[in-house]
């Protein structure tokens, strides 16, 4: 197990048990997070053909090219549809509360970006070795990965949260749209790299500080269609 994959398995567990801190020491919840770890390979199986697809559709066949932040954009799509999915069956399998949704949708989100990360971490330091000019820092790249993490954790969580209560379009556009404004949308916005790492830090805060507050206070029961983020 590398450095890049143990940082990222650090930043998981710990987004993993901030929002779950009074199921933390619950298997469910870690059996959530290792099955957002399978969704990751799963996801990655799927979307070579699905991106095919729509560069067939789109015309950018024939010549070859294919925009990198479209195939981001189909990525992220079907990556949270996906652990939305996941976090949804095993919420209904664990016949959990109502309450507890956001917390197993957080520990799946979690488990995902584990992997995810810690490929960017591993390129990010092979890039560091390398001490290119104008490169992104290391530290840089570490608090990146961290709200990345985060964000993961709080999307997939918000969306379980809101699907369970009946609302379910709005916990997948919930999901979809705050990780599309991450990536690709603030890197293609922001033409300065610590433009991109100082928004995806303050966004992410955001996004996993409003999964806490809502989610933390409910690991009762909630009747469905009540209050949503």
């Amino acid at each position: 197990m590398g450095l890049p994959l143990i940082l990222s398995l650090v930043f998981g567990a710990g987004a993993n048990a901030a929002a779950n801190l009074r199921r933390v020491a619950d298997g469910r919840v870690w059996v959530a997070f290792a099955v957002g770890g399978g969704v990751f390979f799963v996801v990655q199986f799927v979307s070579r053909p699905l991106v095919a697809l729509v560069s067939m559709l789109g015309g950018w066949q024939a010549d070859g090219t294919f925009p990198s932040w479209l195939f981001v954009a189909v990525n992220v799509v079907l990556a949270e549809l996906f652990k939305l999915t996941a976090a949804l069956v095993l919420h209904s399998a664990y016949r959990s509360p109502v309450g507890e949704a956001s917390g197993t949708g957080a520990a799946v989100g979690a488990g995902f970006a584990v992997w995810y990360e810690s490929l960017i971490l591993s390129s990010a330091f092979q890039i560091s070795r390398l001490a290119l000019p104008g490169g992104q820092s290391l530290v840089a790249a570490l608090v990146a990965s961290l709200a990345r993490v985060l964000a993961g954790s709080a999307t997939t969580g918000l969306g379980a949260g809101l699907a369970v209560r009946g609302q379910l379009a709005g916990g997948v556009v919930l999901a979809v749209a705050a990780q599309l404004l991450l990536d690709p949308g603030l890197r293609v916005l922001l033409w300065r790299p610590w433009m991109t790492v100082a928004a995806t830090a303050l966004v992410s805060g955001v996004l996993f500080a409003w999964l806490v507050v809502w989610g933390g206070g409910r690991t009762r029961a909630v009747p469905p269609g009540s209050d949503g983020p």
